[in-house]
């Protein structure tokens, strides 16, 4: 395996000139600019015309009223409520809650905090809070995504109500004037700029048809779109070396909409190349072999598999030798089959990611992002973006009774693509197995509905640390189909900088905390970098229908003066339904330990006498957490937060188990269904029978 480069001060040094440098040109585009000039002006006396070729399937979307009303009943109900949300302007801002915007929307504000910022600044000087935070620029970011826009949409194709298209046309009218282009908030973070695109050339392709999409509105959407694709061509977050991230894939996808989806000019053909190469390009560097994003963080592996599997989705409908129900050969064609190989490794990987109650772990950032929302689902949705690789690969196991289809498939594939989901078999989550996936760094231990994630990932994007957190060797756990431990999420970025590196520390997850050291290093004062000081080392991974074991150990803690290795082993007996962690700490000296375990909200936690017993609120059985080992320990509960979105954040409660060693400490962890103490012994013997052996060997 080819060996990664550590990141020098150079390499940041680096960074910091390429974006200085991507500054100064923006100025002196605007600068340059003569008197009153506009961006891309309408011709007069040209024939209006829509923004191009819809993404959809079947045109217009409209002629698919009835089928969508008969196949998601509950889907129009909620849809047609949410659209009348929109046109009341009240819009759920991730996690944060419903804000009502008022008669006039104000795209530039933060409506939890007051903060808004000046709509006549060039977006080079727009930044995120300073220390200590106080407000979050993602709320106005997220706003003006326009992910309504297609809940309008689908609004009218569901009820063939004008009301919908008229909110729609006027939204955008009303944001073009108040959002000129290269200055205010929404035109800061290109990702934005790209995800808005494709959602308004997504959203007004549903509204196809619309007597509000007329011949004096679509010359403006028209330059609007235009506007959009040549700041994105000018600003692409490419920095030098390996500083790339998901903006990359969303802002070459944008780039590919914006080319596929305009009329015929040098421009759309420009943007089509840099979104096709640079699309390609990124998968195969952000991509690991396995099909795990390189950013160590789950939801961003599916946030950034939306971008690449939506990009290949208009590829395929665009390519020249798509006949209707050929997806993968047009894929082939249209990106390549390195491209199209490692999108249904990325799928794959989502697939066994999901957890019981078909939610992913959150290992690493959270911050709800994603391309577009065909339905009510809080993004990510690996669910329906399954549904979508069913379709495209003729892959039976993305296929998943457990929730059935999507609104998304029948809309983006047409009634072709919803024919041959339906003659596809089926999958469920009790059939799904567990795997070790080495070069991204995450193991799933799983049977039925039981099912554990471990995080053992590398620094993630290339040693920057972007989004990853210090949780080598965390782990979720899921029981039955019921959350136990959990990791906490993110909750925050800027908004609040003290819960930011909060949340992303040590101790904010189910790992163990030596000397109250961090397992990596991070300054409190860059959000957005750690250090890759903890490598992980894998000493076995064995899976078998009767039992998997992981062992593995980091280094984060090699860098202290006296140097300590947390090895930890995980082994799960798929029959008998009982989880043993083993934790074994070596250095040399006295030192300090706490294990920490968090706990999933609305669950009742008890301590006595070496042992936690969780509860539910809903009658359903215990569960036991016991503490063994040759180390005097000592437990404590603490109140603590969950964040299972970004913005919002639940009380719960963790588990400190502390205690001192010298030279080096063992550390046992029992966890099953609460059983007899007879049985309980009868686990335990088999247990220390298994791991002895596998010592042994």
């Amino acid at each position: 395996m080819k060996k990664r480069e550590k990141v020098t001060a150079w390499d940041r040094n680096l960074l910091r000139l390429a974006r200085r440098q991507g500054r100064i040109r923006a100025r002196l585009r605007t600068a340059l600019r003569p008197p009153g000039f506009r961006a891309f002006p309408s011709r007069p006396g040209r024939k209006a015309a829509a923004p191009g070729r819809p993404i959809f399937r079947d045109n217009p979307p409209l002629s698919l009223a009835k089928e969508l009303r008969k196949l998601f009943p509950k889907d129009e109900e909620e849809t047609i409520a949410r659209a009348e949300q929109a046109c009341a302007h009240r819009f759920e801002i991730l996690g944060f809650g419903e804000v009502e915007a008022g008669d006039e929307i104000d795209w530039h504000r933060d409506f939890f905090s007051g903060h808004r910022w000046d709509k006549h600044s060039h977006f080079t000087r727009i930044h995120p809070a300073p220390a200590p935070g106080g407000y979050e620029i993602k709320v106005p970011w997220e706003l003006s995504r326009f992910h309504h826009l297609i809940t309008l949409g689908k609004a009218y194709v569901y009820s063939g109500r004008e009301k919908y298209a008229r909110e729609a046309r006027e939204q955008v009218e009303h944001w073009l004037r108040e959002n000129r282009p290269d200055y205010g908030v929404n035109w800061a973070c290109p990702m934005d700029v790209a995800i808005r695109a494709a959602n308004w050339i997504a959203g007004f392709g549903l509204l196809e048809g619309a007597g509000a999409l007329d011949r004096h509105f679509l010359p403006e959407l028209r330059a609007g779109l235009r506007a959009h694709g040549r700041h994105l061509q000018h600003n692409l977050e490419i920095f030098p070396r390996r500083f790339v991230s998901n903006h990359a894939v969303a802002e070459y996808a944008g780039l590919l909409y914006l080319g596929l989806n305009s009329p015929p000019s040098r421009a759309a053909r420009r943007w089509t190349g840099l979104g096709r190469r640079g699309l390609a390009r990124e998968m195969a560097r952000q991509v690991y072999p396995d099909g795990v994003d390189f950013e160590a963080s789950t939801a961003y592996h599916c946030q950034v598999l939306e971008f690449f599997l939506y990009a290949a989705l208009e590829g395929i409908l665009h390519s020249p030798v798509f006949t209707g129900t050929n997806h993968l050969e047009a894929g082939n064609n249209f990106f390549g089959s390195s491209y199209m190989n490692k999108l249904k490794r990325m799928l794959d990987f989502s697939l066994l990611l999901l957890k019981p109650n078909l939610t992913i772990p959150l290992l690493g950032d959270a911050d709800g992002g994603g391309m577009h929302r065909f339905s009510s689902s809080s993004s990510p949705d690996p669910v329906g973006l399954l549904n979508l690789g069913a379709v495209i690969f003729r892959e039976e196991s993305f296929k998943l009774q457990d929730r059935g289809d999507s609104p998304g498939t029948l809309l983006c594939l047409g009634r072709e693509g919803r024919r041959i989901w339906e003659e596809l078999g089926e999958n469920g989550i009790p059939a799904l197995t567990s795997r070790g996936f080495r070069e991204g760094g995450i193991f799933i231990l799983r049977k039925n509905r039981d099912f554990l994630a471990v995080s053992a990932s590398r620094g993630g994007q290339n040693g920057n640390g972007g989004h990853a957190h210090a949780d080598k060797l965390s782990f979720e756990l899921n029981c039955g189909g019921r959350d136990i431990i959990v990791d906490p999420g993110t909750f925050t970025y800027s908004g609040d900088h003290s819960l930011r590196n909060l949340f992303r520390s040590t101790g904010a997850h189910n790992s163990v905390v030596l000397d109250s050291r961090e397992q990596v290093c991070f300054k409190t004062g860059n959000l957005f970098m750690m250090s890759h000081d903890a490598p992980v080392r894998v000493h076995l991974w064995k899976s078998s229908p009767e039992r998997d074991i992981l062992d593995a150990e980091h280094g984060g803690y090699l860098r202290l003066p006296d140097p300590i290795v947390h090895r930890r082993v995980f082994l799960f007996e798929k029959e008998s339904r009982f989880w043993l962690l083993r934790d074994i700490l070596t250095g040399k000296g006295l030192h300090r330990f706490v294990a920490w375990f968090h706990f999933a909200p609305g669950l009742t936690v008890t301590s006595r006498a070496g042992s936690i017993t969780i509860a539910g609120e809903d009658g359903s059985p215990s569960f036991l957490l016991r503490v063994l080992g040759d180390t005097p320990t000592e437990i404590s509960l603490f109140p603590a937060w969950v964040s299972p979105l970004y913005g919002a954040r639940r009380k719960a409660t963790a588990a400190a188990i502390a205690g001192k060693f010298r030279d080096r400490a063992g550390l046992e962890f029992y966890l099953s269904e609460a059983r007899a103490e007879e049985e309980i012994r009868r686990n335990l013997a088999a247990a220390a029978r298994i791991l002895g052996e596998t010592d042994a060997r």
